[in-house]
Formats: C-alpha cells, sequence, structure tokens
C-alpha cells in the first residue's frame, strides 16, 4: 500500500511539471539586424531573456545583455516591464535601465503604443527615452507600424521616425522597420529587421 501511494504521489508530481511547462515557450531571434537572443516565456507573462550582439568587429568589444520581463493585461490594455543589464566583454562600458511598455487597443485592428525607458550607461550618463507609435492591422497577419523613438539603436540616443511592416504566421513574426534621423545628428537612414520564433 505504502509503495503505491508512493508511485501516486511521484505519478501526480511529473504530471504537474509537465502541465506547468506547456504553458512555457523558448524563443529566438534577431533585433534590429544587429542583437540575437534567445529567451524563456512561462504563462505568457514572465519571459527572460539573453541578448548578444553580432557586430562586425573583435570578440571583445561585443555586447551582451540580460532581460526579465513581466507582462499583464487588463481588457484593452497591455503593459510591460522590462529591466536589463548589458556589458561589453572588455568591461569599456555597462549599461542597465528597465523599459515600460504599454499598449492600448482602441478598436479592433488599430492600437497605440508608448514606451518610457530610464537608461544609463556607464560612459553616456543617464538619460530618458520613450517611443510613442501606432499599429494597423491590414489584412490576416499584416500589420503596419509607425513610431518616434528616441530610445537608442546601439547606444546613443537619436531622434527617429520609424516605418514598417510585421509579418505574423503561427509562431514567426518578422519585422522590417525603415529608421529617418529627424534630429539633424543622424545622418543615416537604416533599414533594420526584427525577429521572433517560438516554439
Amino acid at each position: 500500500m505504502r509503495r503505491n501511494g508512493m508511485t501516486r504521489v511521484v505519478a501526480l508530481a511529473a504530471v504537474s511539471v509537465v502541465a506547468s511547462c506547456l504553458y512555457a515557450q523558448v524563443g529566438v531571434g534577431l533585433r534590429d539586424n544587429q542583437y540575437v537572443h534567445i529567451g524563456y516565456t512561462w504563462k505568457e507573462q514572465w519571459n527572460v531573456t539573453l541578448e548578444h550582439s553580432v557586430f562586425s568587429q573583435k570578440f571583445s568589444t561585443q555586447y551582451v545583455r540580460f532581460l526579465l520581463s513581466y507582462k499583464q493585461q487588463w481588457g484593452n490594455w497591455n503593459i510591460k516591464a522590462i529591466p536589463y543589464y548589458g556589458t561589453s566583454y572588455n568591461g569599456d562600458f555597462y549599461n542597465l535601465g528597465m523599459a515600460v511598455d504599454v499598449h492600448w487597443r482602441l478598436l479592433d485592428g488599430w492600437g497605440l503604443t508608448g514606451v518610457v525607458n530610464p537608461h544609463y550607461d556607464s560612459a553616456l550618463d543617464y538619460l530618458t527615452c520613450f517611443t510613442a507609435g501606432t499599429d494597423i492591422h491590414l489584412y490576416k497577419g499584416i500589420t503596419f507600424l509607425v513610431q518616434y523613438s528616441t530610445v537608442p539603436e546601439y547606444r546613443m540616443k537619436e531622434e527617429r521616425c520609424k516605418l514598417g511592416l510585421r509579418f505574423a504566421y503561427g509562431n514567426l513574426s518578422v519585422t522590417p522597420m525603415l529608421s529617418v534621423p529627424t534630429d539633424g545628428e543622424g545622418k543615416h537612414i537604416r533599414l533594420l529587421c526584427s525577429f521572433d520564433f517560438s516554439f
């Protein structure tokens, strides 16, 4: 009898572990052409991500960043808090901060996005950055995006207007964006591409 009871307890524990894993996903992707990442999401709310640069430079100058995020939904509002810490391998600099991302779905197929990003860089000091934008669902998995952002694409704060499309199919989403400087200091128009795949 005691052996049967122990078997039941072990079986119940194993089923609980398997059931909790069903709520979890592993994801891989690329951000802005330059940063690859791998992440683990649990119950569609908690996420841990490791991001690594793929600059065309020596390995010692590459950048690695650790992010933790929590997402919550209230009606048509989605709010995500993302604290992070990153550093270069050679120790030239480190940065840390938190992005607070708010998305409000006004109508079916139309939403507004706002991001506030307090950011500290050991070489560039403290910056308060933000993004404001809108997304319009066009057709099936295609969404049009327009944003105004001061969040650094590399390390420097820049004022940029971004527009592009997000293509989503199943667990894959691909987002090409055109990034245009608006502050007179940025000299380059960039074509950025990001993708995410979860399995």
